[in-house]
């Protein structure tokens, strides 16, 4: 079965679940309430991971807006797009954000190798980034959940956790792989407490993932998904007159087309010290950009006479497009 078969699937069993009046002491009880609110996050987390994992729209759409970011395009930040590039910086730009070689970067994350060149002479021999890759869509196999949000990871082992889990545990707060010397004290700690101390040890490591301004494992990546939509139809309709006439893809296949085309045009801008300083600025399609992330995100309508004005957006409406991505009636977990 593939994944839309298992989406339907899930549907079906939701639909079930939700028309069941389930009323009575046993599902009431905080316990099996729980379990029940655990089991529909973690599908929902791994659906919309795998979701988001197909056609790139995701990637493309925050490898567009660090663009921006870097080259001080986008005014005031977006706080759900800087969430994303944060909580996903490991998946989606392989551990850190890019300043220059936009393209590349989006390309390995496609999948695009190491280019050894023409090996024929020792000048040859550097190795350097493909140029392109195909925009597929088939999964990249990066958004990976149990690496995204401990919560997942924690309940997808059914709580079969191995030392060098338990390690990471207890140093949630520290850099690096644990020792062997630093993992037998770990397991010494948990054997000389009571299990309930060590299951308390577990809350604290996962909890923070249900609170603050961006909770990873409330985030609902269904809607994630539609937005990066939205932003690359938009794209797709302000660039119609010198993109759609010439072909015969979707609007969402031609915003894709358009970023990638973008980014490597930046690339190409900046390997010229005066046309990254004189010309790079005035690109049009910077432009489009960032009138297309506006429009969607803060629906704030492209002006026709005047220039975009970040600054003048009230708060509110970042604190709601943020709410709008994350699951609700989900507290943050409370000792």
């Amino acid at each position: 079965m593939d994944l839309y078969g298992h989406l339907l699937l899930l549907q079906t069993q939701l639909r079930d679940y939700v028309g069941q009046r389930r009323f009575d002491l046993y599902y009431q009880t905080p316990w099996v309430a729980g379990q029940h609110m655990q089991e529909i996050l973690s599908l929902a987390t791994y659906y919309g991971l795998q979701l988001c994992d197909r056609y790139n729209y995701l990637a493309a759409v925050l490898h567009l807006y660090n663009l921006l970011v870097q080259l001080q395009i986008s005014g005031d930040k977006l706080p759900l797009l800087e969430s994303l590039c944060s909580s996903l910086r490991d998946s989606v730009f392989l551990g850190s954000l890019p300043s220059r070689n936009y393209h590349s970067h989006f390309v390995r994350y496609l999948g695009g190798r190491l280019d050894m060149g023409n090996a024929s002479g020792h000048q040859h021999q550097a190795s350097r980034l493909p140029k392109s890759a195909r925009i597929r869509s088939e999964p990249t196999g990066r958004l990976l959940p149990d690496l995204i949000s401990r919560f997942y990871d924690i309940d997808n082992r059914c709580y079969t956790i191995d030392a060098d889990k338990w390690a990471d545990v207890y140093q949630a707060k520290k850099e690096g792989k644990a020792t062997r010397q630093e993992i037998a004290k770990i397991e010494r700690r948990i054997h000389s407490n009571s299990f309930a101390v060590s299951l308390l040890q577990l809350k604290d490591y996962a909890a923070p993932e249900f609170s603050g301004t961006f909770p990873i494992s409330r985030i609902n990546y269904f809607a994630i998904r539609l937005l990066c939509m939205r932003v690359l139809e938009k794209i797709a309709s302000m660039e119609e007159n010198r993109m759609l006439k010439r072909t015969k893809l979707s609007a969402v296949s031609i915003g894709m087309e358009f970023v990638a085309a973008l980014l490597h045009k930046v690339d190409e801008e900046q390997k010229d010290s005066f046309r990254e300083r004189i010309l790079l600025p005035s690109l049009r399609s910077l432009r489009t950009s960032k009138e297309a992330l506006v429009e969607v995100l803060q629906g704030v309508p492209r002006p026709s006479l005047r220039v975009i004005c970040l600054t003048s957006l009230c708060s509110h409406m970042d604190r709601k497009a943020l709410s709008d991505f994350i699951w609700q009636g989900i507290g943050p977990v409370k000792g």
